[in-house]
């Protein structure tokens, strides 16, 4: 299938219309919440968007492992650790039925690092697609097991990682550049409803929202003193703290913009006007690239970046998509062959 005869099948992306709800009379607007509501959910857009989204989550998730926790894991996930697996089992959950691998794991830090290793492993099979629909659930799983266990070491990034790693398992995310695809030689989904990706766009405004709601309760971020405080905390600063942060009309500008900001991207990274949309995408990724730079936060603002992605138009996914494609067969065509390279390159992929 050709690349302007799959476009045609995308119907034109209108979920960021979802504001023209509120235009006319309250009678139009209640008949037609229905339809928004289906069509904000289930409405079939190109299922390219979360598969790329698929391969970017699944290296983060291998650095997460390998990195973040594979650093002090014994200290809190080893048999002699601070808070040994007995004492998680009767204080922590009560002995209520808890999904926790640890707790019947054997009594072996071996055994441990490997079970590590292996959901570092799991995550790369999901990164590139191959049994996608069972990787992402035993993935799931595996860092339910690891949240579970130590939650006094976890952060906010971590639950939206795990919350990201449930919504995949309902998603075909294994249907376009995967290894599933590969073996397949074509794409059995172009279309699908993106009810999961909408999951994580979703949770992606809620936590601003939230972030915003719970700062503005805090007397630093009224009185705007809040950016000046934290850039004070020197374990988790990577640079030396710039000399005009020490001047209160910077800090308290500095501390306003980021609840500006954190409150408009709950609501404009909706919208229905390309553009503005794409600006506040740029702002955002700018602002977590920002704090990444600045603060020690490990892979933190790396989900919320990855996240971002979902809010390209479909469409213009598949274009930027397909010029890429055209452009590796051409330089590829010449060492292998046009008919070496469409043998490899699924039905789907083809332009």
């Amino acid at each position: 299938m050709t690349a302007s005869k799959r476009m045609s099948k995308i119907a034109p992306t209108n979920l960021f219309s979802v504001s023209k709800i509120f235009s006319g009379s309250v009678v139009e607007t209640l008949k037609s919440l229905p339809r928004y509501w289906n069509h904000f959910w289930f409405e079939p857009q190109s299922v390219l968007p979360i598969c790329i989204f698929r391969i970017i989550f699944g290296a983060i998730m291998i650095v997460s492992f390998l990195v973040q926790f594979r650093r002090d894991f014994l200290l809190f996930y080893g048999v002699n650790s601070i808070i040994p697996a007995s004492s998680v089992d009767v204080y922590q959950w009560l002995r209520l039925p808890v999904f926790d691998l640890f707790l019947v794991l054997p009594a072996d830090d071996n055994v441990r690092f490997g079970f590590l290793y292996f959901s570092a492993f799991i995550a790369f099979l999901v990164m590139i697609g191959f049994a996608t629909r069972i990787t992402t659930i035993i993935l799931f799983l595996c860092y339910l097991s690891i949240c579970n266990h130590a939650d006094i070491i976890l952060m906010a990034g971590d639950n939206f990682a795990r919350l990201i790693a449930l919504f995949l398992c309902f998603s075909p995310c294994g249907e376009r550049v995967s290894v599933d695809t590969l073996m397949k030689r074509k794409s059995s989904v172009v279309l699908f409803p993106p009810y999961a990706q909408r999951m994580i766009q979703v949770q992606l405004c809620l936590i601003y929202l939230v972030n915003v709601s719970w700062k503005v309760a805090g007397p630093q971020w009224r009185d705007g003193s809040a950016v000046y405080h934290a850039t004070r905390l020197l374990d988790y600063t990577r640079l030396a703290i710039p000399a005009f942060l020490d001047v209160p009309i910077v800090s308290i500008m500095c501390t306003y913009s980021t609840l500006i900001l954190e409150f408009a991207f709950v609501f404009l990274l909706w919208s229905s006007n390309k553009k503005l949309r794409y600006i506040m995408i740029a702002l955002a990724m700018c602002f977590h690239l920002g704090l990444d730079y600045s603060f020690s936060l490990g892979v933190f603002e790396w989900y919320f970046i990855a996240s971002l992605l979902l809010f390209i138009d479909p469409n213009d996914v598949e274009t930027i998509f397909q010029k890429v494609i055209g452009k590796t067969r051409k330089r590829l065509v010449g060492p292998f062959g046009n008919d070496a390279l469409s043998s490899r390159i699924p039905t789907s992929e083809r332009s």
